[in-house]
């Protein structure tokens, strides 16, 4: 049985990974900090290394052994954390972990990056692996920390001889979201209605197909590729109109203007420091919501078998879970 090592596997794509490697006859090793909330693991059999992506001697000491590290640990949510340290980890953490699995001799190391870090694609068009992130840094500040972390990676595996692979998940919903994080989107259409909605979109991806697509890319990628793994392009109101019909909750689908969006994006930018700091609400999520994050996955179905579950069963299975566990009533 190949062992894993997984680095944030208390989160939600890492629990969802787990799962699968288990499910596939992997032995798992999660790498988890010693306060992390174990709730989204705790019925998966699993070895547990205490250490930080942070820590090079902890990552080098939970690699021994392994085949194959998915570093799945990552900052998305930097308006609670901080940009400094999204920064921090998305960036260093990718760089000691790649300098780590050489030490260790690990066979394999698949890094979990984003489609954000291939840009914002023109509206009309898709995103494809051959893109490269194309706005300020200061535009979209998570989509450039993952873009230079697969940089990190990359210099790795050219200057030491690492077998890496990328994968660029798009929005990933499902299950074991113990943070509550992607499945906010659920609760808070249940809890209330907003009026308008934005003329923008994204790639929902089921969880476990990001993970069939990761555990297929530490299998069969190709050394130094990325592969996006991206289930359906779909307009926020199409998704919206999905998850009211399985909270059984009439939702409007009237368009929000752009313009209008921006603006109140400027006055979002000016009243944030006033805001709760844990609200998922900054200017750039509202500007970010205009845009299409539309993907192409032609080259992971074709080398990776990537599976694409119904956005319907996605939600469903989401709702289920956030239901068996009290926090949709």
């Amino acid at each position: 049985m190949p062992l894993a090592l997984v680095t944030g596997a208390t989160g939600m794509v890492g629990a969802n990974l787990v799962q699968a490697l288990v499910e596939q006859g992997w032995r798992v090793r999660a790498l988890r900090r010693a306060t992390s909330p174990t709730a989204s693991l705790e019925d998966l059999p699993h070895e547990v290394a205490i250490g930080d992506v942070l820590d090079a001697d902890s990552l080098r000491a939970a690699m021994q052994g392994c085949d194959v590290v998915f570093h799945v640990a990552g900052v998305s949510d930097h308006w609670r954390a901080g940009k400094a340290k999204m920064y921090q980890v998305n960036v260093e953490g990718v760089r000691l972990v790649a300098e780590a699995a050489v030490a260790a001799r690990v066979g394999r190391v698949v890094l979990t990056s984003s489609v954000a870090a291939l840009g914002i694609p023109p509206h009309g068009q898709l995103l494809t692996e051959e893109d490269s992130f194309n706005v300020r840094p200061e535009r979209f500040p998570y989509g450039h920390s993952k873009f230079l972390g697969e940089q990190e990676l990359r210099k790795v595996i050219q200057e030491k001889g690492l077998d890496g692979v990328i994968v660029n998940p798009g929005a990933v919903l499902g299950p074991r979201d113990a943070h509550l994080g992607s499945a906010t989107v659920i609760l808070q259409m249940k809890r209330l209605s907003l009026p308008f909605l934005p003329d923008g979109g994204m790639n929902l991806v089921d969880a476990h197909d990001v993970a069939v697509g990761q555990i297929a890319a530490a299998e069969r990628g190709r050394t130094g590729e990325r592969y996006i793994l991206g289930g359906h392009n779909i307009s926020h109101i199409e998704l919206t109109r999905i998850i009211g019909a399985e909270l059984g909750k009439k939702v409007p689908l009237r368009r929000a203007p752009a313009r209008l969006l921006l603006a109140f994006a400027h006055v979002v930018d000016v009243i944030k420091p006033a805001l709760p700091p844990d609200l998922p609400l900054t200017g750039e999520i509202m500007r970010h919501s205009t845009e299409t994050f539309y993907v192409k996955t032609d080259k992971a179905d074709r080398e990776l078998g990537l599976p694409h579950t119904p956005v319907e069963a996605t939600v469903g299975r989401t709702a289920a879970w956030l239901r068996e566990k009290g926090h949709l009533k």
